[in-house]
């Protein structure tokens, strides 16, 4: 091999293992590594009811109880850690709901979603299981971010349930 055609491939060769290097930046993750959400919703410090999204395993998960004195805890050292199978979820509405979450930027969001001016009322939390390991969480309070009702419809599609329960206008109506 003459010089040439060598530093030819040597060019291809690291322009390849460039091009192909995966490259995170502060804040920003994929969500094709996404294994699990988990969603929760609360009342009076009661979380019901509460979601499990389990793309990893393509399976729909939830918890709920009655509010009020009958409230009983999710056991999360229970079988499937409290959560009653609801689904089995379908590949091509997985991949549709990755596209739509990332669109919407779902793990991007700020960190915690707060109105002030409002007490009790709606609190909710998302947290995103990646598959290293690492997590996302997103806490709000009578506050939603901008993409909260375009992230309610991927849900629907996703699971067939309404799980972010509330249109982020409600406060105005």
């Amino acid at each position: 091999m003459n010089r040439k055609t060598l530093l030819i491939m040597l060019v291809l060769f690291c322009s390849t293992i460039v091009g192909c290097k995966k490259t995170y930046q502060k804040g920003e993750t994929y969500q094709k590594d996404i294994d699990e959400i988990h969603i929760h919703h609360s009342e009076s410090g009661q979380r019901v009811p509460e979601f499990k999204i389990d793309l990893k395993n393509k399976k729909f998960w939830k918890y709920t109880s009655e509010l009020g004195p009958n409230y009983v805890e999710r056991n999360v050292s229970s079988d499937n850690e409290g959560y009653n199978f609801v689904c089995d979820l379908n590949d091509e509405i997985i991949a549709d709901f990755l596209r739509k979450s990332a669109r919407y930027g779902l793990t991007l969001w700020e960190e915690s979603y707060v109105n002030e001016n409002v007490e009790d009322g709606h609190q909710w939390g998302i947290t995103v299981l990646f598959s290293d390991s690492t997590t996302f969480n997103v806490y709000g309070s009578n506050k939603y971010p901008e993409p909260w009702d375009e992230m309610r419809d991927a849900f629907i599609i996703l699971t067939g349930e309404d799980i972010l329960l509330i249109e982020s206008d409600w406060l105005d109506k």
